[in-house]
């Protein structure tokens, strides 16, 4: 990963929200081994509906500490507005009512949640 985008997702605030920040962004606070993602939009009307989904590869020290660090984000940040940088407060993500979604047979360990 780019050593720009992670140093992102590390100065994104509130603090505790970072490791969703970088979900959603299809990354995490620490190195992958390998990703692929894949962005679905909606053109069945103007609202811009869109899925994001990602699958990405860790050293099994690495995952371990990705999921832990997201799943323990996302009982804290249930909403947010969270901001990249205080360089650029226009930028960032704004969501609620996030909400783990059931997902099984995607790897060692699968974690999928949604938010509006």
């Amino acid at each position: 990963m780019d050593h720009d985008v992670l140093t992102a997702y590390r100065a994104v605030t509130p603090t505790l929200c970072r490791p969703v920040y970088a979900a959603a962004e299809l990354g995490s606070l620490h190195d992958f081994t390998a990703q692929v993602s894949q962005d679905v939009v909606s053109t069945s009307d103007d609202l811009g509906q869109h899925a994001s989904v990602g699958l990405t590869s860790y050293t099994l020290a690495d995952a371990r500490r990705v999921m832990t660090e997201l799943r323990a984000a996302l009982a804290k940040c249930a909403t947010a507005e969270m901001r990249p940088s205080a360089a650029h407060p226009d930028a960032g993500l704004g969501y609620s009512r996030t909400r783990l979604r059931s997902v099984s047979g995607y790897g060692d360990e699968t974690l999928a949640f949604g938010a509006v």
